[in-house]
């Protein structure tokens, strides 16, 4: 997710779990430990792009990097704060508990987190949010606010921190409601139109949770599609994308390649763009593709000129964001 999201629900759980103790600096020592395990963006100052991508999420997203900085973390904390009454058993339990929330948060949308690191460099993505959900950030950020701005002693505080957090939960399981619904339609379509698929993933789009990017992988390529919960079609609509992998014969270095090919999955497409050879990670969608049947992939890679790739998620994820195209995306979700 990101990181105000983080920020703001690693405030309100340190509120629930030590505010009476250490009062309103539990709000700053929550988000920090929240905001712990996105150090790794570090990496992309030492390591090619395609090897950060790789660093995201991966060991400081692990479950084994939430064991040892609990326990490095408590001994910290109990010598920083000693005047504050507060064991190393419940330090552990308070970071442990923030670094587990991160994890299970991140887990939720498409990157994946690599919970099983060094041991396996497998990736979870449950593909259940967009990576900003402006619901879940507006009920998280409005209750942070509100611990901010009122004293210690306001008698509401519980109510706020733990309303956010039933909110957000129920929320969420909305979300997992929605994608089993898209899923079942997605498998209904591949059965009325025989599609024989190897694997297939549905993810919500932009900033909500009820129209869904569908992928469907098969020998040669993908099937894609869009669907909205609230569509009166009982089958989707695909377009076939070829995954063209026999277009990165010629490259003379391959490393990039095959960090990119590990980091997207398996998922991924090669084509040509303004005359350069580039790989698309498919899993993050197309650039107002509710609307566009053919608009370019978010990710796109430019294989033989590294140096054109900063921004690389960001260049093609808001590149057409625009009033149109936000508009349609309403249009899109209410339905055809």
């Amino acid at each position: 997710m990101d990181s105000l999201t983080h920020i703001a629900i690693g405030a309100i759980i340190g509120e629930l779990y030590a505010g009476k103790s250490l009062g309103k600096k539990v709000l700053l020592i929550g988000a920090v430990f929240q905001s712990i395990p996105d150090i790794d963006f570090v990496s992309s100052l030492f390591v090619s792009p395609s090897a950060s991508l790789l660093a995201h999420r991966g060991f400081t997203h692990s479950f084994l990097f939430l064991i040892i900085l609990s326990l490095v973390l408590a001994i910290a904390a109990r010598k920083w704060f000693r005047d504050f009454d507060l064991s190393f058993i419940r330090w552990t339990g308070f970071v442990a508990l923030e670094l587990l929330v991160h994890l299970l948060l991140d887990s939720l949308n498409v990157y994946g987190v690599g919970w099983l690191e060094p041991f396996s460099h497998v990736r979870i993505s449950l593909h259940s949010l967009f990576v900003i959900d402006p619901f879940l950030l507006l009920i998280l950020v409005g209750a942070f606010l509100m611990l901010v701005l009122h004293r210690h002693t306001y008698r509401h505080r519980f109510k706020w921190a733990a309303g956010s957090l039933i909110v957000c939960f129920l929320y969420m399981c909305a979300s997992f409601l929605n994608l089993r619904i898209i899923n079942k339609r997605l498998e209904s379509t591949l059965i009325s139109q025989n599609i024989s698929c190897q694997r297939f993933f549905s993810t919500p789009t932009e900033f909500n949770i009820f129209l869904w990017y569908c992928v469907v992988e098969v020998d040669s390529g993908y099937y894609i599609g869009y669907s909205s919960v609230f569509d009166r079609e009982p089958f989707i609509q695909f377009y076939f994308f070829p995954r063209n992998e026999n277009r990165t014969i010629d490259l003379t270095d391959r490393t990039e390649l095959a960090n990119l090919i590990q980091f997207s999955q398996g998922y991924y497409t090669i084509c040509r763009m303004e005359g350069e050879l580039v790989f698309n990670d498919i899993r993050f969608g197309r650039e107002a593709g509710w609307q566009h049947n053919q608009s370019a992939f978010t990710f796109h890679y430019y294989l033989q000129q590294p140096a054109k790739n900063a921004g690389r998620l960001q260049r093609g994820r808001w590149a057409q964001l625009n009033r149109s195209n936000l508009q349609a995306l309403v249009q899109r979700i209410k339905g055809t």
